[in-house]
């Protein structure tokens, strides 16, 4: 299956007031996770764009296992986890470079709509046909 993997630092900015990653900055990494895994399709969201097929976040399911801090380093990683003809859903997770720890796992289903948000009969078979590749 296919997957993306990236390191992050945690900046100031990612924190709360206890220097603790903001439970909403995680959601940002797994966007860039998701974004690199249609780059490594080969397919830029972009384009997709263009040809009116898009691909909102329908739901997320997030467990915080343990707090990223400020400073820290974070390996980030993102594979497709399973699809339909009309979704995605995306695995994610976030782990402590320095000391290996798991920190956080999480699903992504993003559903394929039109510009207004009317959910396709099925994702274009050029996009299928990339995904069952991935399989082998």
């Amino acid at each position: 299956m296919l997957k993306h993997s990236f390191e992050t630092k945690v900046y100031y900015f990612d924190t709360d007031s206890y220097n603790i990653v903001w439970h909403g900055t995680y959601l940002k990494w797994f966007e860039v996770g998701r974004v690199e895994c249609f780059n490594l399709l080969g397919e830029k969201l972009t384009a997709l764009t263009e040809q009116d097929v898009l691909f909102p976040v329908v739901n997320v399911s997030v467990r915080y296992k343990a707090p990223a801090r400020f400073d820290d380093l974070l390996e980030v990683k993102t594979s497709i986890n399973k699809y339909t003809r009309f979704s995605i859903q995306f695995h994610h997770e976030i782990i402590n470079k320095e000391t290996e720890k798991l920190l956080v796992t999480a699903t992504t289903d993003v559903a394929a709509t039109d510009r207004q948000g009317r959910l396709l009969r099925k994702m274009p078979d050029f996009l299928l046909n990339k995904l069952k590749a991935t399989e082998k």
